[in-house]
C-alpha cells in the first residue's frame, strides 16, 4: 500500500486532519480518476480506520456521479480494517444505500442489515431520485472554476481562515479558527454548490464521519 499523501500532523484536530485526506483524493478526482490506494494512510497510522472509511464514501459518490457501476463489497482488499469496525461498516454502508437510492434503485435498508451484519434502525428512510446529469455537473463544475475563492488570512462566514488544507472540483478545505467560540479550531469546507448531504449527515452518529456542526451561506 502506497504511502498517503497526507502526513499526520499533531497540530491538526481529529476533523481538519481527515479534511486534509479527504481533499486531496477529491483533488486528484477532479483530475480524472485516482487510485484510492495511494491516499489511504498507512494501517499503523492512529486514524487509518476512520480516514479510510470517509474515503471510501467519497470513492463511492464519485462513481456514483459518474455513473459508474459500484458495490461496497469491493473495497474490502482496499480497506480491511475499515470494514472490521462495526461502526465503519455502518458507515459506508449507509453510503451506498444513499447513494442508490438517490440513484432510483429500490433497494432496502435491510439489505444491508444482513449483507452487512449491522444496526439500520436509525437509517432515514430515503426516497427513490435521480442523480444529476453531466451537463448539469459540467455546469457546476464551469461555475466554480469562476468563482474567487478566499485565501488563507482572510474571513469567512465568521471564521479566520489559517491555512488551506486542500481543493477538489467544487471547494476547498481550510483550517479555521472561529472567534464566537473561544477561537476553536475547524476545518471548514467551502463549497461552489448547494447540497442535501450536509442536512443527511448531520442525522447520523457515527464514530467514523466527521460531525457536521453548521452550516452557512456567504
Amino acid at each position: 500500500m502506497s504511502e498517503a499523501p497526507i502526513e499526520h500532523t499533531a497540530s491538526l484536530s481529529v476533523e481538519a486532519e481527515l479534511e486534509a485526506f479527504v481533499a486531496a483524493y477529491e483533488a486528484a478526482l477532479a483530475h480524472g480518476a485516482a487510485e484510492l490506494e495511494h491516499y489511504l494512510p498507512p494501517t499503523e497510522h492512529p486514524r487509518h480506520v476512520e480516514i479510510a472509511a470517509e474515503l471510501v464514501r467519497v470513492d463511492l459518490e464519485w462513481r456514483s456521479s459518474r455513473n459508474e457501476v459500484f458495490s461496497l463489497d469491493s473495497y474490502r482488499s482496499l480497506a480491511p480494517a475499515a470494514f472490521d469496525d462495526a461502526d465503519a461498516r455502518a458507515a459506508m454502508a449507509f453510503e451506498e444505500y444513499r447513494l442508490r437510492r438517490a440513484n432510483g434503485e429500490a433497494v432496502e435498508r435491510t439489505d444491508y442489515e444482513q449483507r452487512f451484519r449491522i444496526d439500520v434502525k436509525a437509517w432515514p428512510s430515503l426516497e427513490l431520485g435521480a442523480t444529476r446529469n453531466d451537463a448539469t455537473e459540467d455546469s457546476l463544475k464551469q461555475r466554480a472554476e469562476r468563482l474567487r475563492w478566499p485565501s488563507a488570512g482572510e474571513s469567512l462566514c465568521g471564521f479566520e481562515l489559517l491555512e488551506e488544507l486542500g481543493r477538489g472540483a467544487f471547494g476547498r478545505v481550510f483550517l479555521a479558527r472561529q472567534p464566537e467560540l473561544a477561537d476553536r479550531p475547524v476545518a471548514l469546507k467551502a463549497t461552489a454548490r448547494r447540497s442535501a448531504e450536509p442536512q443527511r449527515m448531520a442525522r447520523l452518529r457515527h464514530t467514523n464521519i466527521m460531525p457536521i456542526y453548521s452550516l452557512h451561506t456567504a
